[in-house]
């Protein structure tokens, strides 16, 4: 079952967990590998979703809290993929690198570069890293 919706005047593909089958592998019906002409949206809490081959979009490609991406050859978007600007999570961990600010349309400001999470593994590659003990507290 496709979940196609529009949202600001264009195409968001939304993969749930009935567009998954064994193993947690994309089964969809819309084309993902030949640059879907929207977004790509992984909703939340579905574990690593695969592709078999590859994964892109014209725009963005996300993935929600409790999701991740997996791609047999590769994954592309023409906006960016998961933050082209700054990164809030409890905790971020990859095995190579974290990109935060790469906003290609202008230079991004020094808050939207920020990694506002616990550094599990990793290295930051573009970025500051601001941890939840040099955050400020919000006013009550």
């Amino acid at each position: 079952m496709t979940h196609l919706i529009e949202r600001n005047g264009r195409k968001v593909l939304q993969i749930t967990k009935e567009d998954l089958g064994e193993e947690n592998f994309y089964v969809g019906e819309a084309d993902v590998t030949d640059r879907f002409d929207g977004h790509i949206e992984i909703a939340a809490n579905l574990g690593v979703v695969r592709f078999k081959t590859s994964l892109s979009a014209r725009f963005s490609v996300i993935a929600l809290a409790g999701s991740g991406i997996s791609a047999g050859s590769g994954i592309s978007a023409g906006w960016g993929i998961s933050a082209g600007l700054s990164i809030v999570a409890k905790w971020v961990s990859t095995p190579l690198r974290i990109f935060a600010g790469l906003c290609f349309w202008r230079l991004p400001k020094p808050d939207e570069m920020e990694i506002k999470a616990e550094l599990r593994s990793g290295t930051i590659a573009h970025g500051t890293l601001v941890t939840p003990d040099e955050q400020p507290e919000a006013a009550e």
